[in-house]
């Protein structure tokens, strides 16, 4: 269950945890068919979710903390 009254960060942490197979495979998946000028794109501008979307960041944040196979881009 997720526990929307902790921080961000940390708000999918245990669901990160529990798919964390399913989400590696469907990441390399989707990853795969995107041309790699736009992968190189959202390398570079990932970080401005943070003061755009700040709490979707801070949950994506927290799963990449559990799965440092995918980056935040």
């Amino acid at each position: 269950m997720i526990d929307l009254d902790l921080p961000p960060v940390q708000r999918f942490q245990e669901v990160a945890k529990y798919y964390h197979d399913d989400i590696i495979s469907t990441h390399a998946a989707m990853v795969a068919d995107v041309p790699a000028i736009i992968n190189y794109f959202f390398e570079l501008t990932y970080w401005i979710w943070e003061y755009t979307n700040n709490e979707q960041y801070e949950e994506i944040k927290g799963m990449t903390l559990m799965i440092p196979e995918i980056s935040m881009a």
